[in-house]
């Protein structure tokens, strides 16, 4: 269950704060 949490962030802050997105991003 914490991994999905982690997966889909509540917070939209927190989605820019994911290291998975941040990658994404920077591409």
């Amino acid at each position: 269950m914490l991994v999905k949490s982690h997966h889909v962030p509540e917070d939209p802050k927190k989605m820019l704060r994911d290291p998975f997105l941040k990658p994404l991003k920077s591409t």
